[in-house]
């Protein structure tokens, strides 16, 4: 048995099964865009051969067929798309890949959450899916991302030890971590029609256009 099978193997053991009969499913290749250092991974479509949408259904596939074409060679790894009802919580840069250990906030995300969690192909980060209603806002802080659509997570099958390994329903835990790490942010109220005091001078507010205007005029057009 070579390195591929048993990485193969892995990947088939351990995704939990309510996963696999979903067609959420698609391949990606490490690719290094135009204008960009870092590598990419890049979904794609292993029965077309076209790069897949986060947001078209239509582009994705069944898990069997992403796991033949990877047994072929012909991609880097398998990705699941997340729609509802799932959820995926990515941690980034939070665990050492030599000894393993993983940051306190990074455990707590986990233990918090309760549901299947696996590690990054880089052994870097961690990922976590369950099923829930992912409450509205923010979507990003730091090195902490959750996604309930327009994302798909990397899938390795590297479970991790103590962590359950079925999809779990944790939309009361995601509201409460969502309101945690991304509170709302205050703003001033004021009533609609609210005039506001002008304290410029007729000059400097003739100078204040001018300048808007020269820069208009200046900045080609379509960039922003």
């Amino acid at each position: 048995m070579t390195k591929q099978d048993i990485k193969n193997q892995t990947i088939c053991e351990s995704i939990p099964a309510e996963l696999k009969l979903v067609p959420n499913w698609v391949c990606y290749r490490l690719e290094r865009r135009l204008f960009r250092s870092k590598v990419t991974k890049v979904p794609y479509n292993p029965v077309t051969g076209a790069p897949a949408k986060a947001n078209e259904p239509s582009t994705w596939t069944d898990y069997e067929t992403c796991l033949a074409a990877i047994e072929r060679g012909e991609y880097d790894g398998i990705g699941f798309e997340i729609a509802p009802p799932y959820v995926g919580s990515d941690l980034d840069n939070c665990r050492d890949p030599e000894t393993g250990e993983v940051e306190e906030w990074a455990l707590d995300v986990v233990a918090h959450l309760d549901s299947y969690t696996e590690i990054s192909p880089s052994g870097t980060g961690i990922h976590v899916i369950g099923r829930g209603i992912l409450p509205p806002g923010r979507r990003r802080e730091g090195r902490f991302e959750m996604y309930d659509s327009v994302r798909f997570l990397t899938m390795t099958g590297n479970h991790v030890v103590g962590t359950p390994v079925t999809i779990e329903h944790r939309s009361d835990e995601l509201a409460e971590l969502h309101r945690a790490i991304f509170p709302p942010v205050e703003h001033e109220v004021r009533p609609f029609c609210e005039p506001r005091p002008n304290t410029l001078s007729d000059a400097e507010i003739i100078e204040r256009a001018s300048k808007a205007w020269a820069l208009g005029k200046s900045r080609p057009v379509g960039l922003v």
